[in-house]
């Protein structure tokens, strides 16, 4: 009976295996189609709004936005816009035209893929300075974004040689979250500069995984 049990639960476990196989391959066309026509949309909007064809001023850039995710303008979520804008001055800053408010099609179509993304993480970024701004000022303080980081972290282990660890934040890991994120540069992280933040925390938490079995700062758990 036991060598049956184990079978049926093995031919079971297969089974969905195999169903989840192919969902998360549908899935990932239905995503990629739909990113795909979001571009082109966005191509074709810029087309349209471009004076010549190859940049978009700056103060175009709500219309574009609104045009391209079919949203009015006076219902854009505002930290998002100041997110895809931050995203286009510093990539103009990597190209030496830091003052320009002129940003070319390929930053503009890679900056509004930013908003979109914050809109879909928009609950949890709110549920975030809901329990971690707690001056209540719409900024993360050092503090406060440490501690945000050490929840994630005790809530989303991570693993090392099939081994689970939980990575510590340490002061140097959050100049280097500032340094990459916080676009103002005031020392604090502000809704629009969340998602780079978290990205930036996500870099170094890579490298501190690789770095485990030479004793990086974690617990084993």
């Amino acid at each position: 009976m036991g060598l049956g049990s184990t079978g049926a639960a093995s031919a079971s476990a297969t089974k969905r295996k195999r169903y989840g196989g192919r969902h998360s391959h549908n899935r990932r066309i239905e995503i990629q189609t739909a990113r795909l026509a979001r571009i082109q949309r966005a191509s074709d909007v810029f087309e349209k709004m471009s004076a010549d064809g190859k940049s978009l001023s700056e103060s175009k850039l709500e219309a574009f936005i609104s045009e391209v995710m079919k949203v009015p303008k006076n219902e854009l979520r505002q930290e998002a816009v100041q997110l895809v804008t931050d995203m286009l001055r510093n990539s103009n800053q990597g190209t030496g035209k830091s003052t320009s408010k002129l940003h070319s099609k390929d930053a503009v179509l890679r900056a509004i893929e930013k908003y979109g993304e914050y809109i879909k993480e928009s609950e949890k970024i709110d549920n975030l300075f809901l329990k971690f701004d707690y001056n209540k000022d719409g900024e993360l303080s050092r503090k406060e974004l440490r501690n945000a980081l050490e929840e994630h972290e005790r809530k989303n282990h991570r693993f090392s040689n099939g081994v689970t660890i939980v990575l510590f934040v340490e002061e140097e890991d959050i100049d280097f979250i500032l340094q990459q994120s916080d676009a103002n540069k005031n020392g604090k992280i502000s809704r629009n500069e969340v998602l780079p933040a978290i990205a930036a925390w996500e870099e170094l938490a890579s490298m501190k995984v690789e770095e485990n079995n030479d004793g990086c700062a974690c617990s084993i758990m």
